[in-house]
């Protein structure tokens, strides 16, 4: 293990905040600091205080685009939303805000590969971040701040949508040209036992064993792995840019 720098202070903690693998760029927090790094450099690029206090990050499938909420305070209840384009980083940082996000985090769709899902004050919305535009959109009834997941599937994305403060949730259907509400729908249940994702050629199905484990089962290319831990559950997953690991 190699240490490739030391950051912080005595003041503050510094924290990884996202990986960019196409790049090879770390991108920190610290504070109000928004540090990134670059592994190819070996030395930080990016250094700023201009995007406040940075709470996470998400990248498009393609890479190609990073999304950040941020806040301008530390008890600002609705986030700031930042697209950064990758290409641009190596000469200058450029940033573009797209507005308020009243939701936890960003979701990138691999349908969509340049694009992110997020939730607004009124509304759902995924936004292409090349050209900045709204590719679908749906009104959302309850005006409250929300949790989201996404769970993709073969033709059709489950988006699920917990209300914070209120008992309740709300879940959309999405695909390649609409999102629609399902107004019966009132629990998904293959969240917890399957999902599917598409990176890199593959098609992964993750399955609930009656053991309690997990099974991953990469389908294209005939190979699976079990882990067993009693109660285990994955909410995410990810392939490595090469897509040897998962």
């Amino acid at each position: 293990m190699l240490r490739i720098k030391e950051f912080g202070s005595k003041l503050y903690t510094t924290h990884l905040i996202g990986f960019n693998e196409k790049y090879r760029y770390l991108f920190l927090s610290c504070n109000t600091r928004f540090v990134i790094y670059s592994l190819d450099l070996e030395k930080i690029i990016v250094e700023t205080k201009e995007l406040r206090w940075v709470e996470n990050m998400t990248f498009t499938a393609d890479w190609n685009y990073a999304v950040c909420r941020s806040f301008k305070t530390n008890k600002n209840q609705l986030a700031d939303v930042y697209i950064i384009d990758m290409e641009n980083i190596k000469t200058d940082l450029t940033y573009e805000y797209i507005g308020k996000a009243a939701c936890d985090t960003v979701w990138k769709l691999s349908r969509f590969p340049s694009a992110i899902l997020l939730a607004r004050n009124k509304s759902i919305e995924i936004i292409d971040c090349k050209t900045k535009q709204i590719i679908l959109e749906i009104e959302n009834r309850f005006h409250l701040y929300k949790a989201l997941f996404v769970n993709e599937g073969e033709t059709e994305d489950i988006l699920e949508i917990t209300y914070i403060g209120k008992e309740d949730r709300d879940y959309y259907g999405i695909n390649d040209t609409s999102i629609k509400y399902f107004r019966e729908m009132k629990q998904y249940n293959e969240r917890y036992t399957a999902w599917k994702r598409y990176e890199v050629d593959r098609r992964l199905v993750q399955s609930r064993l009656l053991s309690g484990g997990i099974e991953i089962n990469d389908q294209i290319h005939r190979r699976k792995i079990i882990l067993e831990r009693e109660n285990l559950d994955f909410w995410e997953g990810k392939f490595s840019l090469s897509g040897d690991y998962f």
